[in-house]
């Protein structure tokens, strides 16, 4: 009886026909209707069902994702570009949209569902029998924006972005761990477990404005392109609105995913329209070393680390250091960005910063212990400064992956004595692991918000800092929340479990850290 009610209160039926992308959305008075008959729509498609980077494929089990979403998923827009729709079909085989077909949809009967948070709109219901094709090779709508234009009615239509660049620009277009990704050319050597899909990657534009690019790991473009662009340009595909909880973020308003590797013309000469005042990044550590403010140059840091020192920035001026007392050493960053296409177990060896210690470390009793940086902005003048970082926890054991903070933040100052709060928040997630049988736990599998590599964070700091002698940034756990791995895979992994009631041998890895200017 419940269930029926609550039925009728979330779908209702209109009698009202529509053919315009305004009056369509005109019809979902409340969050679902379902589509009177007798309602068609004439729109372009914007997607292309040859894809694999249409859609988030979910998880179906710990170790299983359902690639048809992808293939299930398209968006059409209005002749104009100016509003869009996301369809659903019922199954992957009635899909068959290319980017440039003018279509017309029979929407009788289909459900509309509207996104009250992110004014976005889904059409579900459509088969093959519902699609008439008027024509093909229609050149979508030209609609250039820069990120800080962005607006809600742009979710769903074809965009590109101007003037933007990648944040990291070393290795692919997802620097990701391939051996918990989807089957492909890419693994065929050491065949995956296949327990994830979708990354993302930030880009960013002069202005300091910045939007995630997602993309499915069966691409094989991402990473089989070794003219990885490392320039200024235009990055275009459909924007899109949906997280991943396995990266840890949330994406904000708007995020972007290209179709084709084509979508993608952002120059391969090294380009930037920032200064870096300070950064850490071994990506390129051929020597594996860690520069020490007082040991010096030390070679092959094994995983004893270095616990009394501060490490000097690869570019620039600046130290960093962490006051937990834990170990820093250097290790694997878990993508695979100098490997030959083949061979998608192989990945760099001294790529990141590795920080082992015990849960405790982190929370000693007269607040929690962070990593610190230290530079000065001097000598720098621009219109912004942005602190840029990734991390992952773990070591694809479930024994590393558990016991870590579960949410950070970044704050600033310029005494290194009295810190303000910029407002961030970041989760930490492990990296994905192998089902495991663990003692007095019967067997673990990853759970769903196991990470698939590094998330990339860049945080606005105040434009007055610029100038000052010094400029103090430590990232430190936000609260007492840890990481607690559930035997339930679909479970969150944070907000479940308090630093005092968990001590676990845990390790962190930053892949960069850096301080640059705009």
């Amino acid at each position: 009886m419940i269930l029926s009610l609550l039925a009728v209160f979330v779908t209702t039926r209109i009698n009202v026909r529509a053919e315009t992308f305004e009056q369509v959305r005109a019809l979902c008075v409340k969050n679902q209707v379902v589509i009177p008959a007798g309602v068609t729509i004439r729109a372009l498609v914007a997607s292309d069902y040859r894809s694999y980077n249409t859609e988030l494929n979910p998880n179906i089990s710990f170790n299983k994702v359902d690639i048809s979403l992808c293939h299930r998923t398209a968006y059409i827009e209005s002749s104009d570009g100016s509003l869009g729709f996301r369809i659903l079909f019922d199954s992957m085989y009635d899909n068959r949209l290319e980017r440039g077909m003018d279509i017309s949809l029979d929407l009788s009967t289909c459900t509309i569902t509207k996104d009250p948070d992110t004014k976005s709109y889904t059409i579900e219901g459509i088969t093959a029998a519902k699609v008439s094709l008027n024509s093909t090779g229609v050149a979508l709508p030209s609609k250039k924006k820069h990120i800080s234009q962005l607006c809600s009615e742009d979710i769903y239509t074809y965009v590109t972005l101007e003037d933007v660049e990648f944040l990291t620009k070393q290795g692919a277009f997802s620097n990701i761990y391939e051996m918990c990704a989807q089957a492909s050319s890419l693994n065929v050597c050491n065949p995956p477990f296949r327990a994830a899909d979708g990354w993302a990657s930030l880009l960013e534009d002069g202005a300091g404005y910045h939007i995630y690019m997602q993309l499915n790991s069966k691409c094989e473009w991402r990473r089989n392109d070794y003219h990885f662009p490392k320039g200024i340009g235009e990055l275009s595909g459909v924007l899109v609105c949906n997280n991943n909880r396995r990266y840890g973020c949330d994406f904000g308003p708007y995020s972007i995913r290209p179709i084709f590797r084509e979508d993608i013309q952002i120059g391969e000469a090294p380009a930037t329209h920032f200064h870096a005042v300070a950064e850490w990044n071994w990506n390129y550590n051929t020597h594996q070393s860690l520069k020490c403010k007082k040991a010096g140059e030390i070679r092959w840091v094994k995983r004893s680390g270095v616990t009394d020192d501060s490490i000097l920035a690869d570019i620039g001026e600046g130290e960093l250091w962490t006051d937990s007392g834990c170990a820093m050493s250097l290790d694997g960053e878990y993508d695979s960005r100098f490997c030959a296409v083949a061979n998608g177990a192989a990945r760099t060896t001294a790529s990141a910063l590795r920080i082992d210690g015990k849960t405790e470390k982190w929370y000693p009793s007269g607040g929690p212990a962070g990593v610190y940086i230290r530079t000065s902005l001097s000598k720098v003048k621009g219109q912004g400064v942005l602190f840029n970082f990734s991390f992952v926890a773990g070591n694809e054991s479930y024994y590393k992956a558990w016991g870590c903070p579960a949410f950070w933040t970044v704050e600033y100052s310029t005494d290194g004595k009295t810190y303000k709060s910029t407002g961030f928040e970041a989760r930490l997630r492990p990296i994905a692991f192998y089902q495991s049988m663990i003692a007095k736990k019967g067997y673990m599998g990853a759970p769903y918000d196991a990470a698939m590599g590094f998330s990339e964070y860049s945080v606005a700091l105040p434009s007055q800092l610029l100038g000052e002698d010094n400029l103090y940034i430590r990232i430190v756990p936000k609260n007492t929340w840890v990481v607690v791995l559930q035997q339930d895979w679909t479970k969150p992994i944070d907000n479940v479990g308090r630093a005092s009631q968990y001590n676990n041998d845990f390790c962190v890895r930053f892949g960069m850290l850096g301080i640059k200017v705009y």
